[in-house]
């Protein structure tokens, strides 16, 4: 290898150069022709030895019949492990032990009895258990309540009375609750209240007779919904189950031992699973009701959007911009990326963008021989900044904006946009500096050009392989030797590689190369497409909630539709099966608009 590399020099013999090279290649094609024989007599033996040990399978078939037989799909399927065994048996564990649990206990239903109250009179309340062995009373209340009390307002006092016999009573802690003020001509909002009655130890059902005395300062009749419910000393531990289900599925999502969404579903069954076991199993309706369908439409429209620029090449066409603006220069091209991934973040999903933007970013760094590590950190890091501006651009975001309590109060996507979007300016500067700063001392250009990096990786592989490779016979003798050769030959390959490597491509033909390797489908109509979908979904998001457009879920939705005909009128191809969903989501929105039950 050193004197074909010797030769291979500017100055070298050429002639003896090429005489060298031939007679490798020559030896090469015959150690592989011995390769390949002894591979051929290797199965033919394993052939054999299958045959003598299942005599009823012979090479026309099985059992005489004229099917072929492939024997050696079950050698080339690599052995599982028993911890792979053993996670199956967990999972297939928890899922069975979480199902017995929700099918033994029966649903709890809230059930509340109305009652009116004034000072004189004070309804008591005879509890009747469901389950056997009971330590905690849970009592709730609703009606026209109050969370802190007023200087004016009048309260409600609940005790929980357990009576063993005439002479034995015990009563329990004092629970106040303050009463709204009436105003006239005004409907008071129903508030539900609820408390925790320890009991002074754990009864028995029948043992004793439980009893929920409400009484009031308030001079006037006032009706009063309470519910009740019997509950062992477990829903005091309810914060540590649910810190416990919590820590067993972000362990299961950070050492990828199953899949996220798999983890995410044993997850909530779990949960389930423990609120059935301190007497609270919620029903189905309660279960879906936990859906935040207007968060998810908003994820779903959001998605496709990205989706569609994707397929259409508009973050093709954004990196080729940033390369054309850059005109060649490395931190040049690193802060336009990172402002786009920020700019398109704020409108968009961030965390489907920078999945999207990141195989781009990947092929800008092969042409411009980048290390795309730092370039992805970068970018994630400014995505994050950027998604946060807005409340579509980041998931928490949308839950803060789609709460319905909030938006009572106030919050509209205009004012959290307005407040966000100030502090959002000074933390990417910050945030910017801190990259220059990082970056003040690394070079993040890299050393050798993608083909050298490329053949010495395959030299790391090969020679792995061989150091791995067991000899005990002659034949594995000779493969070990054709491996040697093998690596022999790439690590020549490599040196002249090194040694004939033309120096950089002028900026011209590297932006040429580019836009050959990228996809940049009707670039302009994007630009136009891009600008006019961000239009309309920034309209209908300043909309007011009071009005009939609920501006998350319509927004994204609306915007994904006319991203997708538009799309579609210009024959950019796409996934086509969303046309049929994306139009009944139409007609809903136009349902919507006008109103129409």
């Amino acid at each position: 290898v050193l004197r074909i590399e010797n030769a291979s020099r500017p100055g070298g013999s050429s002639p003896r150069a090429a005489s060298l090279h031939r007679r490798r290649s020559k030896s090469f094609s015959d150690l592989e022709a011995v390769m390949d024989q002894l591979q051929a007599k290797s199965a033919r033996s394993q052939q054999q030895q299958q045959q003598q040990q299942q005599p009823g399978i012979t090479e026309e078939g099985v059992d005489g019949g004229s099917g072929s037989v492939c024997a050696d799909e079950s050698e080339h399927r690599p052995p599982r492990s028993r911890l792979y065994y053993a996670k199956v048996g967990i999972i297939f564990a928890i899922v069975l032990v979480s199902c017995t649990i929700i099918a033994a206990t029966p649903e709890k239903e809230s059930l509340f009895h109305l009652y009116t109250v004034s000072s004189e009179r004070s309804p008591s309340i005879n509890v009747t258990p469901s389950i056997n062995f009971y330590s905690v009373v849970l009592v709730k209340l609703r009606g026209a309540l109050l969370y802190t009390p007023t200087e004016t307002s009048t309260n409600i006092t609940v005790t929980v009375d357990e009576v063993f016999s005439a002479e034995n009573m015990s009563q329990s802690l004092v629970w106040t609750v303050p009463i709204a003020p009436v105003v006239e001509n005004e409907v008071s909002e129903e508030i539900v209240r609820e408390r925790y009655f320890p009991l002074n130890h754990t009864a028995q059902k029948g043992s004793a007779k439980l009893s929920i005395r409400v009484r009031t300062n308030y001079e006037h009749s006032l009706p009063l919904a309470v519910s009740y419910e019997t509950l062992t000393n477990a829903v005091y531990n309810e914060v540590i189950y649910a810190a416990l289900v919590l820590a067993f599925v972000y362990a299961l999502i950070i050492f990828e031992l199953v899949h996220r969404s798999l983890a995410a579903m044993l997850g909530s069954l779990m949960s389930v699973a423990v609120l059935a076991l301190v007497n609270r199993r919620p029903s189905l309706i309660e279960v879906i009701a936990w859906l935040d369908f207007e968060t998810l439409s908003l994820l779903f429209g959001m998605m496709v959007m990205v989706g569609i620029f994707s397929e259409s090449g508009f973050f093709d066409w954004v990196a080729v911009l940033a390369f054309r603006l850059a005109k060649g220069r490395t931190m040049a091209l690193v802060t336009l990326l990172c402002l786009f991934a920020a700019v398109i973040s704020a409108f968009l999903d961030n965390v489907t963008t920078i999945l999207l933007m990141a195989p781009v970013t990947i092929r800008l760094c092969e042409v411009l021989r980048l290390d795309p590590r730092q370039l992805l950190i970068a970018q994630v890091m400014f995505s994050n900044v950027g998604g946060t501006a807005t409340a579509v651009g980041d998931p928490p975001n949308v839950i803060i904006a789609s709460n319905a309590e909030l938006a009572e109060q106030g919050v509209t996507f205009t004012n959290f946009t307005v407040h966000m979007t100030l502090g959002i300016v000074f933390i990417t500067v910050a945030a910017y500096a801190l990259l220059r700063l990082v970056y003040w001392r690394q070079d993040l250009e890299s050393n050798e050009d993608p083909v050298a990096a490329e053949i010495r990786r395959e030299v790391e592989v090969w020679r792995r392989t061989a150091y791995g490779f067991a000899v005990t016979t002659s034949e594995q003798a000779a493969v070990k030797a054709l491996l040697q050769a093998k690596i022999c030959e790439l690590e020549h390959r490599l040196a002249v590689h090194r040694v004939t490597a033309t120096a950089d491509k002028p900026f011209e033909q590297t932006l040429a190369e580019l836009q050959q390797k990228v996809r940049l489908r009707a670039a302009s109509f994007m630009r136009i497409s891009f600008g006019f979908v961000s239009a309309v979904q920034v309209a209908i998001l300043t909309v007011d909630r009071s009005t009939a457009l609920r501006p998350l879920f319509h927004a994204a939705s609306l915007d994904s539709i006319i991203h997708h005909h538009l799309t579609a009128s210009y024959s950019i191809p796409y996934q086509h099966h969303l046309t049929a969903s994306l139009d009944s989501i139409m007609q809903h929105h136009l349902t919507a608009l006008y109103s129409i039950p």
